[in-house]
């Protein structure tokens, strides 16, 4: 509903967006999944393939800077040129790699401390920008 008001065109309701998942097409079908179920994307040349709990995988034809644009900052963060990562899925921090169930990912060193600075750890952490050692 609009106002009847000369040269306003805002609705009357507030916008409301419904922000717990993504819809992906799947053979004429276009598909919720929960953000919750997405565990990693990883880059496949110009596709990506995005890994499901319960180890279901779904290849999109777009390339993964395409699909991190769609997928929200709070939740996933790119940690190498390949994988974008669900941080509520992230489990253990092994040398510089994250584990996510039990894959070990790479974090590369120009996202190495943005990704360190969005957990908290009780033992003081030495963040290796370098990738040394």
């Amino acid at each position: 509903m609009e106002t009847k008001k000369p040269g306003v065109t805002a609705s009357l309701y507030p916008v409301f967006r419904v922000c717990d998942g993504i819809f992906i097409k799947q053979k004429g079908s276009i598909v919720k999944y929960l953000y919750a179920d997405i565990l990693y994307v990883e880059a496949s040349r110009s596709y990506s393939d995005i890994y499901l709990n319960g180890g279901s995988k779904i290849t999109v034809a777009h390339p993964l800077l395409a699909v991190e644009r769609k997928l929200p900052r709070d939740r996933f963060r790119r940690v190498h040129r390949r994988y974008i990562l669900n941080l509520n899925h992230i489990n253990a921090f092994v040398g510089n790699s994250a584990r996510v169930g039990n894959e070990l990912f790479l974090i590369s060193e120009p996202y190495r401390k943005d990704l360190y600075a969005l957990f908290d750890f009780l033992e003081d952490l030495k963040v290796n920008i370098a990738g040394e050692g």
